[in-house]
């Protein structure tokens, strides 16, 4: 697997919210997602003021060689499962090792920091190669949800895919890929 810089993944500061409020809303991010915000600063930091409590805190600004290029997340979050999702944001950036690497590193994280017994990934099903990564990482296929997403007078079905810890357990020593350093307390 290609050798990339040194990945991190670090909470989201009050000084991200104007990048992560630009990126949210480039036409390349927003398609495969539940919605086309139209964002302010202001309401990027009402938003912040509700997570910025949150313990345990799930969101990271993903870092490449020191440079910041998207967004990582748990969302849904319960004692037993939780929901997350991620983008890249800086074209350059995006490769299969990188995706990978965070997937994979995202779920031994969650697995070994928190009580969690499975992850979930709810991805559009016209996002054939997201789904595709999910499973190669190892991820099942659950359910597809039928006209789940409404936007722009369209309807989009949503694939749902799981890694339960059992399964991590069992898989995570057969999968290569490049360890991501998460932060796992607010600084």
């Amino acid at each position: 697997m290609q050798e990339l810089p040194t990945i991190r993944c670090r909470h989201i500061r009050e000084k991200d919210l104007k990048k992560i409020m630009e990126w949210r809303m480039q036409p390349d991010i927003t398609r495969y997602m539940n919605t086309d915000p139209r964002l302010t600063l202001a309401s990027q930091k009402e938003w912040f003021a509700s997570i910025r409590d949150i313990k345990p805190f799930f969101y990271w600004m993903i870092t490449v060689g020191g440079q910041d290029v998207g967004l990582i997340q748990i969302v849904e979050y319960s004692k037993d499962e939780c929901e997350w999702g991620y983008f890249v944001a800086v074209k350059s950036a995006r490769s299969l090792a990188l995706a990978v690497s965070l997937e994979l590193s995202l779920y031994d994280f969650i697995f070994t920091h928190t009580r969690v017994k499975t992850i979930y990934a709810k991805t559009f099903s016209t996002n054939a190669s997201v789904v595709r990564l999910h499973e190669l990482c190892g991820c099942d296929t659950i359910e597809v949800l039928t006209d789940h997403v409404h936007k722009n007078g369209e309807s989009f079905d949503v694939t749902v895919q799981a890694m339960p810890l059992d399964k991590w357990q069992k898989i995570k020593t057969t999968h290569q890929y490049q360890p991501v350093e998460f932060e796992s307390e607010r600084t």
